[in-house]
């Protein structure tokens, strides 16, 4: 039974406070954002660009300003309760952009599986939940065989290289499906290439890409 089930909420919040996950401003509310922050949110810009492989990808956001923590927390500092958030914009975006798109089943990028600098299946969490709301399969498709590099520390030509032979697909479960591929950040697209490339070889019939952020290389 879950802790606050012992205890009144308000004495449950005293203990365990809930922040923004956007900024770290105390808000009090499980899954709500500070006043500042919930007005970025319903600012929404979508962006749209073509992978070098021909594949769609959708972004929420541009990886810039106190936006950009929310990801940094979730991913690396434990706090695996941002998720929720994250995943009503993954569904607002998929509403929004890709309403006349239909997917016969949900996948991500995977982590390695002994990264411990994650903590936990950051990307299979958001893929699954937000399949659970749009009430579509997720499938594990995709393997990591080892880690790598982190990318955001590589220039352009040095990202594409980093990935050959990393990701594999792990079955032939993807032939003749329509799949929405899911990650959190996109930047040179070289991660989602190398996916959406292993998906198509196995017999995806279409992949589109879907990710919380997009930034721009520097």
């Amino acid at each position: 039974m879950p802790f606050s089930k012992f205890y009144p909420a308000n004495f449950y919040d005293m203990i365990f406070p809930q922040y923004c996950p956007y900024c770290g401003e105390l808000t009090g509310e499980i899954c709500e954002f500070c006043e500042e922050c919930s007005s970025k949110m319903s600012k929404m810009i979508p962006h749209e660009q073509i992978l070098r492989n021909g594949v769609k990808t959708i972004s929420a956001f541009e990886y810039s300003g106190k936006l950009k923590y929310a990801v940094i927390n979730y991913k690396y500092n434990k706090c695996r309760q941002f998720y929720k958030p994250f995943v009503l914009t993954y569904e607002r975006l998929i509403k929004e952009c890709l309403s006349n798109e239909s997917f016969d089943c949900y996948t991500y990028v995977p982590p390695y599986k002994f990264d411990f600098l994650y903590r936990f299946d950051h990307t299979k969490l958001l893929a699954k939940s937000t399949a659970e709301l749009m009430n579509i399969p997720c499938e594990k498709l995709l393997t990591k065989s080892k880690k790598k590099q982190t990318q955001h520390i590589l220039r352009k030509n040095e990202r594409m290289v980093n990935v050959q032979d990393l990701y594999h697909c792990s079955d032939l479960s993807a032939k003749g499906k329509r799949i929405l591929l899911f990650d959190d950040i996109v930047t040179t697209g070289a991660t989602l290439i190398k996916c959406s490339d292993l998906l198509i070889k196995n017999g995806a019939e279409k992949v589109v890409c879907i990710t919380l952020f997009q930034t721009p290389l520097k």
